[in-house]
């Protein structure tokens, strides 16, 4: 299957789904001048349309699946939690929502905050989901935390949603994974629990998160943090600008780790997703 991408930071979501065999991306859009230029680095063949705003989606390629996880300060406890009211944050998912609307994919996939549960005392998800609804989707979601594949405590929230009228994908709750997600997972968590790195904040930033080695303290490397998310070593450190391909600074490779969805719980979801589709024999 092809994918489209929204708010693509710097392919957290995309390179999961991509690892998983589910799907290609064919297109993205993101605006932050190092998120896209990390894009274009690692998809030079691919077009950036930018900002979601402006775009029209009779311009985009059809594809099979729309991922994006919308800005989620305001619904993010550590935020001023204004929620979908809260300015143009979170008011693209309502730019989501008229694209997916308007291309129809059979599924996509939206992250976001688990503040979203609780800010402006749960209306805000209740509208959200809503919206989504409205569009033509039937959707189903659950609380994920990074922690079950990788040492970081980030929980986020995953949804999954289809077009109605069709076949409705079995992705969660969890536990119920067909067995390669299970065998994937099993994997995983073999992997984390041979990692000496540890580090329960949310966002990985500079200053803040740290690693103990020998009751010693240093900062997480931006290395270090690529591994905490799942990206392959350096996924960061190189994007291709105007002037050509350039380094990175530690500044912004910290933040982009610390925007970007978890790849190896997209790479779970797109697991078993794909499952399912086997199992199905689902185009």
């Amino acid at each position: 299957m092809t994918g489209g991408s929204l708010f693509s930071g710097c392919f957290g979501m995309e390179h999961g789904l991509e690892r998983a065999g589910l799907c290609e991306i064919a297109w993205y859009a993101e605006i932050d001048k190092y998120a896209s230029a990390v894009c274009k680095y690692h998809k030079p063949e691919l077009r950036n349309y930018g900002d979601a705003t402006k775009i029209d989606p009779a311009e985009l390629p059809d594809t099979d699946i729309i991922t994006f996880g919308w800005p989620c300060q305001d619904n993010s406890i550590a935020g001023k939690r204004k929620g979908l009211a809260g300015g143009t944050r979170s008011s693209l998912l309502t730019e989501a929502v008229r694209i997916i609307g308007a291309k129809k994919p059979k599924y996509f996939i939206a992250e976001n905050v688990p503040g979203l549960f609780s800010v402006n005392d749960g209306y805000d998800f209740y509208t959200a989901i809503k919206m989504l609804t409205d569009a033509g989707y039937d959707c189903q979601w659950q609380v994920l935390n990074t922690i079950w594949f990788l040492p970081q405590n980030r929980e986020r929230i995953y949804i999954v949603g289809h077009l109605r009228g069709q076949r409705r994908p079995e992705v969660f709750p969890i536990e119920h994974m067909p067995l390669n997600a299970k065998s994937f997972v099993a994997r995983l968590d073999a992997q984390r629990h041979k990692k000496r790195i540890r580090n329960d904040n949310n966002h990985q930033r500079e200053h803040e998160s740290t690693v103990q080695l020998y009751n010693n303290t240093r900062y997480l490397t931006p290395v270090e943090c690529e591994r905490l998310q799942g990206f392959p070593d350096n996924w960061t450190k190189y994007g291709m600008f105007d002037a050509g391909v350039k380094q990175i600074s530690d500044t912004q490779r910290y933040k982009m780790a610390g925007n970007a969805v978890s790849v190896v719980v997209a790479e779970a979801i797109g697991t078993i997703i794909k499952g399912w589709l086997d199992d199905n024999a689902v185009d």
